[in-house]
């Protein structure tokens, strides 16, 4: 297995053989769609029982979960060229050969080695600098073979619970359906609100105060009240997941919210319509991430799975979300960085400036800035569709796999080549990394050193 983060598919594991061409996350179509209901409600689903027979058996199945055989290869009978025009062991659709935006497991038709970028003169900073205004990876016409890949199987993922080093052990192994709700849930590309394996650690609060942020520049400044909460652990929310408070405050602190700041590593921030002043914490009280929901597009849309260029990353079918202070943010790239930190905790980078973590990680002490989303694609006044150019999980990687390569450009640098970088809290070299260019060539892309 190569290993990096758990990101978002261009496809969803399937487990219905010989179904039909449909839309795997369209709740009403497609072998994957969404039936049960609330608890209380009346619904008819008769019609679409026989599905259950084209992956589990009663009495003579061979796999868990009553599955007549091994989860990955059961996804494969529709995902590698047959059932599904999604072949996700290839990377490419099977009806028009196009690549898909996740890459594949086996073969992959990123054209890695043939990025191109388009720069100006950024004035906006001081001083000022080149920035990039738009990029492209294109699409290779036939796939090759991987050089990293979300392995199935694998017990551990990188950066995993608050502390440690290397891949930390997940509660069982990944598999397509530890991403992917094979029953359907309304969800983008059926994705699971909390991926399988992981589990959310409580973190105990230790202080709160509600207070007023002053955000944007005069004279539209905006006056902000919210709820800093302080943990006695350096916590792993970033903007926008979903925190769950409990122990502060029955019907005012506590509850699901949506994480508005990250002052610091032990420091969130969520709005509040409460009164100034501090707050009575009583021992016990907990923050604990709730799961992460990426909004679906409207049903009615057509999906896209596939792409022509690697380098556009987000979804624009779907809805417009808020996040932290910023609106207006598609619902994919406004949430994949908090979907994929579930699992990649301490991959997760709290407040903009020095992205340390000092105290409790040497593994991890400085890294990435690795959430930020994008309201606009208007770049020094024009405007490029579906272009993120923003530091962010998936803008960096893809989800199933790449055939980026990671080569020695120069013998005599040694250990500081691309390819002699070892995984963190390891002496095991990394590979290709899930990512789109080849040798860390998405670092060029942006900052153009």
């Amino acid at each position: 297995m190569k290993r990096l983060a758990i990101l978002i598919a261009g496809t969803a594991a399937a487990l219905v053989v010989g179904a039909a061409p449909a839309y795997a996350d369209n709740p009403n179509s497609g072998p994957h769609n969404k039936t049960s209901v609330a608890a209380g409600a009346t619904a008819n689903t008769w019609g679409g029982v026989a599905r259950c027979a084209g992956c589990h058996r009663a009495h003579t199945a061979q796999a868990a979960m009553l599955l007549k055989t091994d989860e990955q290869a059961l996804c494969y009978t529709c995902h590698s060229g047959s059932g599904s025009t999604l072949n996700v062991q290839n990377g490419v659709s099977t009806s028009n050969g196009a690549a898909l935006r996740g890459g594949g497991f086996v073969k992959s038709a990123i054209d890695a080695n043939n990025p191109t970028a388009l720069y100006y003169l950024n004035t906006t900073r001081t001083p000022a600098s080149v920035s990039l205004q738009e990029g492209k990876i294109p699409t290779l016409s036939v796939p090759v073979a991987t050089t990293s890949s979300h392995g199935m199987g694998t017990t551990g993922a990188w950066g995993y619970t608050l502390g440690g080093s290397g891949a930390m052990a997940l509660s069982s192994p990944l598999e397509c359906g530890s991403c992917h709700d094979p029953h359907g849930n309304g969800n983008y590309r059926l994705l699971n609100t909390v991926p399988g394996g992981v589990t959310n650690a409580a973190m105990p609060i230790t202080s709160a105060t509600v207070e007023t942020v002053v955000t944007g520049t005069a004279p539209n400044t905006v006056n902000n009240t919210v709820v800093t909460y302080t943990t006695s652990v350096q916590h792993y929310l970033g903007v926008g997941n979903t925190v769950t408070i409990a122990g502060v405050g029955a019907g005012t602190f506590d509850g699901p919210f949506s994480v508005w700041a990250t002052p610091s590593y032990t420091t969130f921030q969520v709005l509040t319509t409460q009164a100034v002043g501090a707050v009575t914490v009583p021992a016990g009280a907990t923050a604990k991430n709730a799961g992460q929901v990426v909004a679906d597009a409207d049903p009615t849309l057509a999906r896209v799975y596939t792409t022509t260029d690697y380098w556009k990353v987000n979804d624009e079918t779907t809805p417009n979300i808020t996040v932290g202070t910023t609106t207006n943010v598609k619902a994919f790239i406004g949430s994949i960085a908090a979907w994929c930190t579930q699992c990649h905790t301490r991959y997760q980078t709290g407040r903009s400036a020095t992205y340390s973590n000092a105290t409790n990680d040497a593994a991890l002490m400085y890294r990435h800035r690795g959430n930020s989303v994008k309201n606009t694609n208007v770049t020094n006044g024009v405007a490029y569709a579906n272009q993120v150019n923003s530091p962010n999980c998936i803008q960096c990687h893809v989800a199933h796999g790449s055939n980026a390569v990671a080569v020695p450009s120069d013998t005599t640098v040694g250990a500081n080549l691309a390819n002699n970088v070892n995984y963190p809290g390891t002496t095991t070299p990394e590979d290709s990394s899930l990512l789109r260019i080849s040798n860390r060539g998405v670092c060029q892309m942006c900052h153009n050193k």
